[in-house]
Protein backbone atom coordinates (compact mmCIF):
# COMPACT_ATOMS: atom_id res chain seq x y z
CA UNK A 1 0.00 0.00 0.00
CA UNK A 2 1.19 3.51 -1.07
CA UNK A 3 1.58 6.20 1.61
CA UNK A 4 -1.90 8.05 0.00
CA UNK A 5 -5.20 7.41 2.05
CA UNK A 6 -7.83 5.55 -0.09
CA UNK A 7 -11.26 7.62 -0.61
CA UNK A 8 -14.23 5.25 -2.06
CA UNK A 9 -16.68 7.77 -3.96
CA UNK A 10 -20.35 6.47 -3.12
CA UNK A 11 -22.58 8.65 -5.90
CA UNK A 12 -25.15 8.04 -8.66
CA UNK A 13 -24.16 11.55 -10.23
CA UNK A 14 -21.41 10.69 -12.52
CA UNK A 15 -20.25 13.94 -13.21
CA UNK A 16 -20.11 14.63 -9.41
CA UNK A 17 -18.19 11.38 -8.88
CA UNK A 18 -15.99 11.96 -11.60
CA UNK A 19 -14.87 15.64 -10.39
CA UNK A 20 -14.41 14.78 -6.82
CA UNK A 21 -11.87 11.88 -8.28
CA UNK A 22 -10.06 14.41 -9.98
CA UNK A 23 -10.21 16.42 -7.17
CA UNK A 24 -8.29 14.40 -4.48
CA UNK A 25 -6.08 12.89 -6.92
CA UNK A 26 -4.73 16.11 -7.18
CA UNK A 27 -4.91 16.44 -3.39
CA UNK A 28 -2.79 13.26 -3.04
CA UNK A 29 -5.42 10.92 -2.71
CA UNK A 30 -6.24 7.69 -4.37
CA UNK A 31 -9.92 7.29 -4.88
CA UNK A 32 -12.13 4.46 -6.16
CA UNK A 33 -15.63 5.19 -7.44
CA UNK A 34 -18.54 3.70 -7.18
CA UNK A 35 -22.40 4.72 -9.10
CA UNK A 36 -24.65 3.42 -5.76
CA UNK A 37 -24.53 1.68 -2.74
CA UNK A 38 -24.67 -1.82 -4.67
CA UNK A 39 -21.76 -1.57 -6.42
CA UNK A 40 -19.98 0.22 -3.25
CA UNK A 41 -20.72 -2.82 -1.45
CA UNK A 42 -19.80 -5.32 -4.46
CA UNK A 43 -16.12 -3.69 -4.50
CA UNK A 44 -15.70 -3.48 -0.64
CA UNK A 45 -16.35 -7.51 -0.51
CA UNK A 46 -14.09 -8.02 -3.50
CA UNK A 47 -11.07 -5.89 -3.04
CA UNK A 48 -8.69 -6.83 -0.36
CA UNK A 49 -7.31 -2.89 0.24
CA UNK A 50 -10.46 -1.57 2.39
CA UNK A 51 -10.52 2.86 1.80
CA UNK A 52 -9.81 4.62 4.50
CA UNK A 53 -13.23 6.81 4.25
CA UNK A 54 -16.42 6.56 2.50
CA UNK A 55 -18.13 9.70 0.79
CA UNK A 56 -21.44 8.51 0.53
CA UNK A 57 -24.22 9.95 -1.06
CA UNK A 58 -27.81 9.36 0.48
CA UNK A 59 -30.49 9.56 -2.43
CA UNK A 60 -29.27 7.04 -4.82
CA UNK A 61 -30.85 4.00 -7.34
CA UNK A 62 -30.88 0.59 -6.29
CA UNK A 63 -28.84 1.21 -3.04
CA UNK A 64 -29.70 4.29 -1.32
CA UNK A 65 -27.28 5.80 1.35
CA UNK A 66 -28.81 4.61 4.32
CA UNK A 67 -29.15 0.74 3.24
CA UNK A 68 -25.61 1.02 2.53
CA UNK A 69 -24.73 2.70 5.80
CA UNK A 70 -26.72 0.19 7.83
CA UNK A 71 -24.94 -2.98 5.65
CA UNK A 72 -21.76 -1.48 6.12
CA UNK A 73 -21.93 -1.37 9.98
CA UNK A 74 -23.36 -4.78 9.98
CA UNK A 75 -20.49 -6.19 8.23
CA UNK A 76 -17.18 -6.05 10.50
CA UNK A 77 -14.50 -6.04 8.68
CA UNK A 78 -16.04 -2.67 6.88
CA UNK A 79 -18.06 -1.06 9.79
CA UNK A 80 -15.35 0.84 11.39
CA UNK A 81 -14.43 2.66 8.35
CA UNK A 82 -15.58 6.05 8.37
CA UNK A 83 -18.23 7.66 6.30
CA UNK A 84 -18.56 11.22 5.12
CA UNK A 85 -22.20 11.71 4.34
CA UNK A 86 -22.57 13.83 0.93
CA UNK A 87 -26.23 15.36 0.41
CA UNK A 88 -28.10 17.82 -0.98
CA UNK A 89 -31.18 16.30 1.67
CA UNK A 90 -31.17 18.11 4.76
CA UNK A 91 -32.87 14.64 6.11
CA UNK A 92 -30.06 13.02 7.41
CA UNK A 93 -32.09 11.21 10.12
CA UNK A 94 -32.06 7.89 10.86
CA UNK A 95 -28.25 7.66 9.46
CA UNK A 96 -25.03 7.49 11.54
CA UNK A 97 -22.57 9.32 9.71
CA UNK A 98 -18.76 10.62 10.91
CA UNK A 99 -19.73 13.77 8.89
CA UNK A 100 -21.93 15.59 7.25
CA UNK A 101 -21.10 17.94 3.67
CA UNK A 102 -24.16 19.36 2.00
CA UNK A 103 -23.92 19.80 -1.68
CA UNK A 104 -23.10 21.42 -3.60
CA UNK A 105 -19.63 20.88 -1.58
CA UNK A 106 -17.79 23.52 -0.57
CA UNK A 107 -14.48 21.91 -1.31
CA UNK A 108 -12.29 23.16 1.31
CA UNK A 109 -14.46 22.12 4.05
CA UNK A 110 -15.04 18.92 2.62
CA UNK A 111 -11.10 18.88 2.22
CA UNK A 112 -11.07 19.38 5.81
CA UNK A 113 -13.46 16.94 6.48
CA UNK A 114 -11.58 14.01 4.94
CA UNK A 115 -8.47 15.01 6.31
CA UNK A 116 -10.02 14.66 9.73
CA UNK A 117 -11.65 11.78 9.22
CA UNK A 118 -8.60 10.56 8.25
CA UNK A 119 -6.15 11.30 10.04
CA UNK A 120 -5.51 8.13 12.95
CA UNK A 121 -7.22 9.30 16.63
CA UNK A 122 -9.65 11.50 14.31
CA UNK A 123 -13.16 11.90 16.40
CA UNK A 124 -16.79 12.44 14.71
CA UNK A 125 -17.46 15.64 13.59
CA UNK A 126 -21.50 16.72 13.42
Amino acid sequence: MTGARLVMIVDDDRDLREALGDFLAFEGYRTVLCENGVAALRRLNQDRERPDLILLDLMMPQMNGWEFRKRQLEEPSVASVPVVVMTASRNVENITPNAVVFKPPDLDRLLTVIKEQTTPGAGAEE
